[in-house]
């Protein structure tokens, strides 16, 4: 359900929000090709904090 909203809402003007996906799917051919990270389920949470932290100090 998350790829069709970030499709609908990455067309809005001015969308420069980061995506990061954390998907139950084990590849990411299924996420959102857009994505500025990707953690397949079961995932480590400070990875996940680590990864958040370095894309919003850009």
């Amino acid at each position: 359900m998350g790829a069709p909203v970030f499709r609908k809402i990455s067309k809005s003007k001015g969308f420069h929000t980061p995506v990061i996906v954390i998907s139950g799917l084990s590849g990411r051919e299924f996420s959102i090709p857009k994505a500025e990270a990707f953690f397949a389920k079961p995932f480590n949470a400070d990875e996940v904090l680590k990864k958040a932290r370095e894309i919003l100090s850009k």
